[in-house]
C-alpha cells in the first residue's frame, strides 16, 4: 500500500465501499495505492471488535472509493450509509474510528440520543457514531443493537442496525439503577477484558469516594468541607456544635434528593427537606429523635453528614456554581460553561428543579462588593482543572465529563461540595449566552474518543485505561508554583482550609 512504521500510520479519510457478491473475503483497493510488490500489507481488517483475514486486491478505479467482497461485509458487519476511513498499521487495517454511545433504553430513547449527540458530526468525514444499548451485547458475537445514522438520505435518517461493539463507547447510561444492575450481572468486567475496548466515563461517582481522592491532594484538602461517612449521633452533635448546620445526603444521591438541612436552634433542632418540588421544615427536641423518624440506622449508613457553609448571596439568596468540564481531542480539560445557581425561595439547595435560578457566574460575583469577581472567578478556573487531572490521576479508566459544584462564603473562602461523572446540560439551557456551548461540548467530547480510538490502534501494547499522556507526564495540569492563590483574593490571608477534617469512616 504505502511505506508505513510505527511512527506514521498511514490514513486514508472519505472512501465509499462497493459490495460485489462473493462467498471470499476479499479488499480491492486503487491500485494507486499500492507498491509493485506490496508484502507488507496487513492481511486483518477490523471494524470495532469485528475482524477478518481477507485477500488483497486492486482495481483501476477512483482513489475515492474501494470494493470488498459480500463475504467481508458480512464478517465485519460493515455499514456502507456513509464514508468511511482506513487507518492502516503494522498490524492490521482499521476501518472507523467507530464511537458508542452506551445506554439502556428502547428504539425511541436510542433514537433521541442520537439526535442530541450524534447529528451535527454525521456528515464528518471518518468517524462513525451510535447509538448501543448495553442490554443487547451479544458476548458471543461481540455485536450489540445500534442505531446509526444514514449519511446517503437528504434528511440523515436514523436506522436500527445489529453492530460490533464499538473502539470507544462513552457512558450515557441514564440511571444509577441500570448501572448498578449492569454491574451486577457482569457487564463491566467482560467489557474491561476486550483488549480493544475503552470506556469512558464508566460510572456514577459516589460521594465519599470522591471525597477520599480529593483529600489526597493538600491544595484541595483546604477548600472541602468537613464531610462525615455513616455519621453517627455524636457526630451529628459535635459537627452541629461546631457549624451550626450540616446537610445529610445519601452516599448515591442525584439532583438533591433525599437531602436533609439540619440547624441547632436553641435546644431544638430544625430540620427541612424537599418532597417533590415543596420544602417541609420540621422541629425535633433532639437528633435522636430526627434520626429515629427520618433516618434509622438502616438508612443512616448509606448517607454522608457534610459541614454547611454560608454561601455568598444574591439577592438575598445564597448561591454556589457548577462547573462543566470536558476532555478534548488535545488531552486538556477545558472549562466549557461556568453558572451561578441561585436558591430558590425557602429551599434548601440551589439545584433548578427546586426553584432555583442560573445567571452567569460573573454577574453573580459582581452583586458583591467585598471581593474582585476576576480574581474568584480565576481561582474556579485553577482548582476545577486541579480537581480534573488530579482525579483523573487516581482512576483506573480514563475521564472525560465532569460537573464540578463549588461556592465562595462570605469571607471569600473557596468549598468543592461535589464531583459528577455524568453532568447533565440543564444549567446551559437556563443562561442564554451558554445554551449554544452545548453543542461545543459534545463535539469536544467525540474528539477526545476519535483521539484515543487512533491512539490505541497506533500504540496496541500501551495499554486500554491510560488517561495521561504516554510519557507519564501532563504538561496542561496546573502547576504549583503558578497556581492562584486565595491570598490574592481574600483581605483576611485565611486560606479556606477547615480545621476540623474528618477521615472516619465509621
Amino acid at each position: 500500500m504505502m511505506t508505513i512504521d510505527d511512527k506514521n500510520p498511514v490514513i486514508i479519510k472519505s472512501v465509499r465501499a462497493i459490495v460485489v457478491p462473493d462467498h471470499k473475503p476479499w479488499l480491492s483497493l486503487p491500485a494507486a495505492w499500492l507498491q509493485e510488490s506490496d508484502e507488507s500489507l496487513p492481511r486483518i481488517i477490523s471494524f470495532g471488535q469485528k475482524s477478518s483475514a481477507y485477500t488483497l486486491r486492486k482495481h483501476r478505479g477512483g482513489k475515492e472509493r474501494i470494493v470488498i467482497s459480500s463475504a467481508l461485509q458480512e464478517a465485519l458487519l460493515l455499514p456502507l450509509e456513509r464514508p468511511l476511513t482506513l487507518y492502516e498499521t503494522p498490524r492490521s487495517l482499521h476501518i472507523g474510528p467507530y464511537i458508542g454511545l452506551l445506554t439502556i433504553g428502547d428504539a425511541v430513547h436510542l433514537k433521541r440520543l442520537a439526535r442530541t449527540w450524534i447529528r451535527e458530526r454525521v456528515l464528518e468525514e471518518g468517524t462513525l457514531y451510535a447509538t448501543v444499548d448495553a442490554r443487547s451485547v451479544d458476548w458471543e458475537t461481540l455485536t450489540v443493537l445500534g442505531t446509526i445514522f444514514d449519511a446517503k438520505t437528504p434528511t440523515a435518517e436514523l436506522i436500527p442496525r445489529r453492530l460490533p461493539l464499538p473502539d470507544m463507547l462513552l457512558n450515557k447510561i441514564p440511571s444509577r439503577r441500570w448501572e448498578h444492575r449492569l454491574e451486577q450481572s457482569g457487564f463491566f468486567d467482560r467489557l474491561y477484558e476486550l483488549s480493544t475496548a475503552r470506556l469512558l466515563n464508566p460510572y456514577y461517582f459516589k460521594k465519599w469516594d470522591i471525597y477520599q481522592r480529593l483529600m489526597i491532594d493538600p491544595r484541595l484538602r483546604m477548600h472541602i468541607p468537613e464531610t462525615i461517612r455513616k455519621p453517627s449521633e455524636g457526630d451529628l452533635h459535635r459537627m452541629l456544635h461546631i457549624y451550626g448546620a450540616l446537610y445529610l445526603k445519601p452516599e448515591d444521591g442525584y439532583k438533591g434528593k433525599g437531602i436533609y438541612f439540619l440547624q441547632k436552634k436553641g435546644p431544638h433542632l430544625r430540620v427541612s427537606y424537599r418532597t417533590g418540588r415543596q420544602t417541609i421544615t420540621e422541629t425535633f427536641k433532639s437528633v435522636r429523635l430526627f434520626l429515629n423518624t427520618h433516618l434509622p440506622p438502616e438508612k443512616i449508613k448509606y448517607y454522608v453528614a457534610q459541614q454547611a457553609v454560608k454561601l455568598m448571596q444574591f439577592d438575598a439568596r445564597p448561591f454556589d456554581f457548577r462547573a462543566h468540564l470536558v476532555k478534548d481531542g488535545m488531552r486538556t480539560w477545558q472549562m466549557m460553561g461556568l453558572v451561578a445557581k441561585v436558591a430558590g425561595e425557602r429551599s434548601i439547595t440551589t439545584h433548578l428543579f427546586a426553584g432555583g435560578v442560573a445567571l452567569p457566574a460573573k454577574e453573580a460575583l459582581q452583586k458583591q462588593a467585598i471581593f474582585d469577581p476576576e480574581a474568584l472567578l480565576r481561582l474556579i478556573d485553577d482548582r476545577v482543572r486541579r480537581i480534573a487531572y488530579h482525579l483523573e490521576s487516581t482512576y483506573r479508566h480514563p475521564l472525560i465529563e465532569l460537573g464540578i459544584d463549588l461556592g465562595f462564603d462570605r469571607e471569600g473562602r473557596l468549598y468543592i461540595f461535589e464531583v459528577n461523572a455524568k453532568p447533565g446540560y440543564a444549567v446551559f439551557e437556563a443562561v442564554p449566552a451558554l445554551n449554544k456551548k452545548k453543542s461545543a461540548v459534545k463535539r469536544a467530547l467525540l474528539s477526545y474518543l476519535t483521539t484515543l480510538a487512533w491512539e490505541a490502534w497506533t500504540y496496541p501494547d500501551s495499554g486500554t485505561n491510560d488517561a495521561a499522556p504516554r510519557d507519564g507526564r501532563n504538561d496542561t495540569a496546573p502547576r504549583d508554583e503558578r497556581e492562584v492563590r486565595e491570598d490574592d483574593i481574600n483581605p483576611s490571608g485565611t486560606n479556606g482550609a477547615s480545621p476540623h477534617h474528618s477521615q472516619k469512616d465509621a
